[in-house]
């Protein structure tokens, strides 16, 4: 089987994506107190954001007096042990959140939110979000040996075909 030139390039593109997302998934470390950065101040708004046809659904989260962009990723939302009711009454007061300062393989300005609190109160926990990175280190890498094994497989099955 001869490969064009797109068709070198389109796998190599898909091999360096998956790749990464690979690497992101078994770099990223466990969160705990000493790695957060905390960032206290009143939420200005709390607002839930979910793509059309996605299934993920993400937090954003503005303090009044900080210019920051604060979110919780769609990997942690399942971590918020509250309804969307009670997290709209955090608005307008002083809540602490935890900042992951890990941000493995990504480079960006984006506040990753692993720990709020609102008084004695803990609306994401360390214990989730630690479960969560674990799964990822596991699910992550049996989906894409799954996906290459299929991917061989279908081309095996092709060429047997093709010889009939």
């Amino acid at each position: 089987m001869k490969l064009d030139i797109f068709q070198k390039i389109v796998i190599g593109i898909g091999t360096i994506f998956l790749l990464y997302i690979l690497m992101s998934a078994l770099l990223k470390n466990r969160v705990s107190n000493g790695t957060l950065e905390y960032v206290s101040g009143q939420i200005e708004s709390f607002e839930r954001f979910k793509l059309k046809n996605k299934w993920s659904i993400s937090y954003d989260i503005r303090l009044k007096n900080n210019s920051s962009e604060f979110k919780i990723k769609p990997e942690y939302s399942d971590c918020l042990n509250y309804p969307q009711i009670e997290l709209k009454k955090l608005i307008g007061k002083q809540v602490t959140l935890g900042i992951d300062t890990d941000k493995g393989l990504k480079s960006n300005d984006l506040k990753d939110v692993v720990s709020l609190k609102f008084g004695e109160k803990e609306y994401i926990g360390f214990d989730c979000v630690n479960a969560k990175i674990e799964s990822d280190k596991m699910e992550i890498p049996l989906a894409m040996i799954g996906g290459v094994v299929l991917f061989f497989l279908i081309n095996w099955a092709n060429k047997r075909l093709n010889k009939k």
